[in-house]
């Protein structure tokens, strides 16, 4: 009986397991574990073995699903980008022409709220899982091993959610300090201060409502067809 090999690895490295590991979570030898990794034949019992490890179907295994599994041909989704072109360009003209600071104030939000939020997932979830998380985000929605992995970036997508809205909120609290305690003379034109300060919060919630929520009903929708086709 044969399984993809390169699948067998791919998910086996996605979760930071040596073979080793592999080998005692799944019941297999470690010897086993090398050989499904170098020619992917192993018996039926190692297959559903290995298959309870890596909680998936013995069929998502199966060498002749392995291009469905690891990646699949995909296209830009355009209302993805539309959101994020709203976010990045449309709205930092608006709040321009509203406010006296030239636009220093709004892309310094920009690399706050989107920088930070970027920064803390990637140390969350590692360099790949966060590439796969964003890069995902621009299009339809990449298949992957298994419903588990689609609950663990819908667990991240919602992690964003809560960085952005905290980095958002932490961002107008400390200016709101930084021009009481630094320039108090500018809430002569409290209009223009209360304006300024709510800048990092709404880029929080377009960040979210935007791009971020949107991508997480995308995954719940890929899980959803997951858990409906294991039950065909």
């Amino acid at each position: 009986m044969s399984v993809s090999n390169q699948l067998i690895r791919f998910m086996r490295e996605k979760r930071g397991w040596s073979q080793e590991q592999l080998a005692t979570i799944s019941g297999i030898s470690e010897r086993t574990v090398q050989r499904v990794e170098k020619d992917g034949k192993c018996s039926l019992e190692s297959k559903m073995a290995l298959a309870s490890a890596f909680e998936v179907s013995p069929v998502d295994l199966e060498d002749s699903v392995q291009s469905d599994l690891l990646f699949e041909q995909t296209h830009m989704d355009w209302s993805s980008i539309t959101g994020y072109v709203i976010l990045l360009i449309v709205l930092p003209i608006l709040i321009y022409l509203l406010t006296n600071t030239h636009g220093i104030w709004e892309i310094g939000c920009i690399l706050i709220v989107d920088g930070l939020t970027l920064a803390i997932a990637t140390v969350s979830y590692g360099v790949d899982d966060t590439i796969w998380f964003f890069g995902n985000s621009f299009s339809p929605v990449k298949k992957v091993a298994g419903s588990e992995s689609y609950k663990v970036y819908i667990v991240m997508a919602n992690q964003v959610i809560q960085y952005a809205y905290t980095f958002g909120c932490v961002t107008s609290l400390v200016y709101l300090l930084v021009m009481l305690t630094q320039a108090p003379d500018r809430f002569r034109h409290i209009n223009i201060v209360v304006v300024e300060a709510v800048i990092p919060i709404i880029y929080a919630i377009l960040l979210i409502e935007l791009w971020i929520r949107p991508f997480k009903y995308k995954l719940e929708k890929r899980l959803a067809e997951s858990m409906s086709n294991r039950k065909k």
